[in-house]
């Protein structure tokens, strides 16, 4: 059945109007990198937001080097802030129970690998059960809202 010459006309019309969105978004886009707007800052903040140009990523997939925290060692503190031994501002300045992990992939899930703790022994846990997944997941993060360095 040939198009009808109303079909004809209504993707005529769509055709130049996609044609127009895409020449103005172009348009601005090219202004915009040559004179961006300045940086927003939140008012919970002292540093402005960065823009998606500036954003940094860490480093993902597997295998790679994270910290990691040992469970013994974080309900130990808890506890002693709780009962008063501890003041809860030494998180800020002390690692406790930080040590380095490896997260790896293993028959197709993923772990955050063994960590030997000195005080309380052996700790592994799966972070994902599907790889492809995961990696999917960490290709969606936009990057840092904010830098650090600054």
């Amino acid at each position: 059945m040939a198009n009808s010459v109303g079909t004809q006309i209504a993707r005529s019309i769509d055709w130049v109007l996609c044609k127009t969105a895409a020449v103005t978004f172009n348009t601005i886009q090219h202004f915009n990198k040559r004179n961006p707007n300045p940086s927003v800052t939140p008012q919970w903040s002292d540093k402005p937001l960065l823009k998606s140009w500036e954003k940094s990523k860490p480093t993902l997939g597997f295998p790679r080097q994270t910290d990691s925290l040992c469970p013994g060692c974080v309900k130990e503190a808890r506890e002693a802030i709780i009962a008063g031994k501890k003041d809860w501002r030494d998180l800020m300045s002390e690692k406790v129970g930080e040590i380095k992990a490896q997260i790896i992939e293993r028959d197709g899930q993923v772990w955050d690998g063994e960590r030997l703790f000195l005080w309380h022994g052996h700790y592994e846990d799966m972070m994902a059960i599907d790889s492809k997944w995961l990696s999917w997941i960490e290709k969606q993060y936009p990057g840092r809202r904010y830098s650090r360095a600054q």
